[in-house]
């Protein structure tokens, strides 16, 4: 019995061991799977790292790279308003050169129907009512182009006002856009430094500049002149024509009074 109560205390040692054995093992298992765990996030977190710092890199060259292009298509814009500007002093200026060449021909071919006219007066009273009739034509005639060239000058300047303030309000609308898209690329820099990931600062800076583009088509929108041209154009032709009506009488009046002096048989 001695003999089998020693063997039984053997073996509970030799169990003993060998559990504690075994719970060791468990142990340094768990510490293998921590460090490969360990090690597995810490290559995870190198490579999202160095993702986040190519893509940050890619934001300082945005910089330059977008805002370069966006005060080229700005410098382009002020290149083609420019040109139009001069185009339409170009386009005045063979107009008015033209009006006057016409004018000259025709005082010219007015002065000549004068003369024949005169040549027909043999009265004192006929060659007084020529002489009264040529005055009124004369000042139909100068009354008519002043009209003209009032109602003329006014759309021109209306014309010009209204593009000049269209292009000053395109500035400004040029100008906040380049802002708001510097403000979009600097916060993205603040982002990168604070830790958000590519993903977070893509988003932000797409929906920044967007934002931006869609208030800068709103506002070119806005500075539309049509509305105005058309206006004016409305009133110089009114006014054109009330002078054509103007001087039509005027030449109707002065027509029939020379007819008094010389009457048909």
């Amino acid at each position: 019995m001695h003999y089998k109560k020693t063997a039984l205390v053997s073996i509970a040692i030799i169990l003993s061991a060998s559990l504690s054995g075994i719970a060791s093992a468990a142990q340094v298992g768990n510490r293998v799977n921590n460090l490969t765990k360990e090690k597995n996030d810490g290559a995870s977190s190198q490579i999202k790292n160095q993702v986040t710092e190519k893509f940050c890199e890619k934001i300082g060259d945005l910089d330059g790279n977008v805002l370069g292009k966006i005060k080229g298509k700005a410098s382009e814009v002020r290149e083609r308003k420019t040109n139009r500007e001069q185009k339409w002093e170009d386009t005045t200026t063979q107009f008015d050169s033209k009006v006057d060449q016409f004018r000259s021909e025709r005082d010219s071919n007015i002065e000549s129907h004068f003369s024949a006219l005169e040549s027909k007066a043999t009265t004192d009273d006929q060659k007084k009512s020529v002489s009264t009739f040529e005055n009124a034509v004369r000042k139909a005639i100068e009354s008519r182009r002043s009209a003209v060239d009032s109602a003329r000058e006014t759309f021109r300047s209306g014309v010009k006002s209204a593009i000049e303030t269209r292009n000053g309000a395109m500035d400004t609308a040029l100008a906040t856009f380049e802002d708001a898209v510097s403000a979009a690329v600097s916060k993205a820099k603040s982002d990168c430094s604070s830790g958000k990931t590519p993903a977070e600062i893509r988003t932000a800076l797409k929906s920044s500049i967007q934002a931006g583009r869609d208030k800068f088509a709103s506002d070119r929108k806005l500075q539309s002149v049509g509305t105005q041209v058309e206006a004016l154009t409305k009133t110089r032709n009114a006014a054109i024509q009330k002078a054509e009506t103007d001087f039509k009488a005027a030449l109707a009046s002065a027509t029939a009074e020379l007819k008094k002096a010389f009457p048909t048989e």
